[in-house]
């Protein structure tokens, strides 16, 4: 990736052998923040927050980069990360009510980076209904998918959830990091390629760590070709840490071919059960070299495993993960879904045993391979390899 240069004072572009570079826009006290929160940013501009500062309000910039010179939110300074704390305090954007530290919406070719978000309302209960984020991209009806979404290195926490409370909230989709695309009425939903959400610190989250989530996307067990119109590509989800969630650490819906891997899952549905992380009408989806642990609910709840198959979906690849002291390692959903391989995983220690099929009456998943993985119980844990009361077909 090009290096963002300085080459004027003034706002603007100038160009230099054809090729535009952007203005670093320092933003240091409430009132840079608030002069420059909805701004319009022009390719290769680069939004420098600075550190050991806080930041009150939404960040909502707009605007889209180009290939060769995106736009950056980051920080500048030395010291801790700049943080921007929303309150929980909903703002009126290009037609939509939204709750969020940043919100990009319609946009492509950004960067996200360095940033600490906080996101919950200090009165009492207030938070526990409403969609509030960490960081919200959005995308609304578009026939061409938008490029480039890159969130990494930030730190996101207390989202719905007010320090020292409780995790009341369970919705799945709000939380910390969530990419959603919508059909408002034109027939085409906003969708996405290029999307890298890598080595974010996320906890403490009403809702679900990290979501993604279309509309109008083929279900994948019926699609017979390689790509589905719609669908989101290039999907990659790396080395997070997300812990302390209302609900799923993680739920990746609607893409194709994505991977996530090398991510830490912990302490899952707290509020209400839930896998700590699972795929939904994905098509060719891996999930390998995450950890999971801490799943843990009643001794009558069984919904809780590391990792989940779900249904709607196909050529899904579980491997080479480490999951332990959930209830279960994995789940396998029976309705609607098609070509599982779960391979080479290591658990351990779970308290009711290795796999759970979900949706009993139901009996539409076909070609489930199971194979090569290790599973390990303490003496004291009487474990089912397979769910008591369920059946895989």
């Amino acid at each position: 990736m090009m290096k963002k240069v300085v080459l004027c004072a003034f706002l603007g572009l100038i160009l230099i052998n054809g090729f535009a570079f952007g203005t670093d826009y320092y933003i240091s006290t409430q009132a840079d923040f608030d002069t420059y929160r909805d701004a319009t940013f022009s390719p290769g501009d680069n939004i420098l927050l600075e550190r050991g500062k806080v930041f009150t309000g939404m960040l909502e910039p707009r605007g889209s980069g180009t290939p060769d010179n995106v736009i950056t939110i980051s920080a500048y300074g030395t010291g801790d990360m700049p943080v921007i704390n929303n309150n929980g305090v909903f703002h009126s954007s290009q037609g939509n009510s939204i709750c969020a530290c940043i919100y990009l919406f319609n946009v492509e070719y950004w960067e996200v980076n360095n940033i600490e978000c906080t996101n919950y309302s200090s009165a009492s209960g207030s938070s526990n209904s409403l969609d509030m984020y960490g960081v919200y991209v959005r995308a609304e009806d578009t026939v061409d998918p938008y490029d480039h979404i890159y969130i990494e290195d930030c730190y996101i926490h207390h989202i719905n959830v007010i320090p020292g409370d409780s995790i009341e909230n369970a919705d799945k989709k709000r939380g910390g990091i969530h990419v959603h695309g919508r059909d408002t009425g034109s027939g085409d939903a906003g969708w996405f390629n290029d999307v890298r959400i890598v080595n974010n610190y996320i906890e403490y989250i009403g809702g679900v760590g990290i979501g993604t989530d279309g509309d109008n996307v083929e279900d994948a067990h019926t699609f017979l070709g390689d790509s589905r119109p719609g669908a989101w590509t290039n999907l990659y989800i790396a080395d997070n840490y997300i812990g302390y969630t209302g609900r799923n650490n993680m739920i990746i819906r609607d893409c194709d071919y994505a991977i996530v891997e090398y991510n830490t899952l912990a302490y899952s549905s707290r509020d209400s059960t839930g896998h700590s992380s699972y795929c939904y009408r994905t098509l060719g989806i891996t999930f390998q070299y995450n950890e999971v642990y801490g799943n843990t609910g009643d001794s009558s709840d069984k919904d809780r495993g590391g990792f989940d198959a779900d249904n709607m979906s196909k050529d899904t690849v579980i491997q080479y993960n480490y999951s332990h002291n959930n209830e279960w390692f994995c789940g396998i959903m029976k309705d609607e879904n098609m070509n599982v391989t779960i391979r080479y995983n290591l658990s351990v220690n779970e308290r009711h045993g290795a796999y759970y099929y979900g949706f009993e009456p139901d009996d539409e998943a076909y070609n489930i391979k199971i194979y090569n993985n290790t599973h390990y119980f303490k003496s004291s844990i009487t474990p089912d390899i397979l769910c008591n009361d369920r059946t895989p077909v």
